[in-house]
């Protein structure tokens, strides 16, 4: 059994937290780490249980039920299991708990489900539904054809610069992608002209 040396969970949570961002992890990652293990801390007050008391049995068949009666989204579930799998991996090599409970733990099997797609007709309706007339409409309407052009994510799209658009080489160019890693994106001659109309029209502000 784990055994706490000098601290509670929300101290040990904090704790791993700041290593965490003592790594330079993603904020969203570190976020959804923080998220997922007050949800477990939760279930361990459910079930009137101290992290101290967990064994791989309580985990197995308390712990995780309660996580299953929850929701039955296996994805989170699996999730928060490797959230916590992370955690007393931490606290092992803190010298917080004597062994990692969560070692022989497995994530649930998830069938894969069918990627539905937006059909012709789909994309001719929303690409009418902006008001163009208004700079809020024509806004939209560029987002919409950037993410369509390019495939980039939706927090990608948001945080690009009018410096990332770069017309002359018919390039997007994305800071922050996944792993925070850059890259250029190539676009069309069409979109790249309906850019340099929005460009012309919203000004000198920073943010698309």
């Amino acid at each position: 059994m784990p055994q706490p040396n000098m601290t509670d969970w929300s101290s040990l949570v904090h704790l791993f937290l700041m290593d965490c961002k003592s790594r330079n992890l993603a904020k969203s990652t570190i976020r959804r780490y923080g998220n997922g293990l007050k949800k477990i801390e939760q279930h361990l007050k459910t079930q009137n249980l101290e992290w101290s008391d967990l064994t791989p049995d309580l985990l197995k068949h308390r712990i995780i039920p309660s996580m299953l009666d929850e929701t039955s989204a296996l994805r989170t579930v699996n999730c928060n299991l490797a959230i916590l799998k992370a955690f007393f991996a931490f606290l092992v090599a803190e010298k917080q708990a004597d062994f990692n409970i969560t070692d022989e733990l497995k994530p649930f099997k998830v069938q894969a489900s069918l990627m539905h797609t937006f059909t012709d007709a789909h994309l001719m309706w929303l690409f009418t539904e902006p008001d163009r007339l208004t700079f809020t409409g024509l806004r939209n309407y560029m987002m919409m054809l950037i993410l369509l052009e390019t495939g980039i994510r939706l927090n990608e799209l948001t945080q690009l610069q009018i410096t990332d658009i770069l017309l002359d080489e018919g390039m997007v160019r994305v800071r922050q992608g996944k792993g925070r890693k850059a890259r250029m994106v190539p676009i069309q001659r069409i979109v790249s002209n309906e850019l340099q109309l929005y460009l012309l029209e919203r000004g000198t502000l920073a943010d698309l």
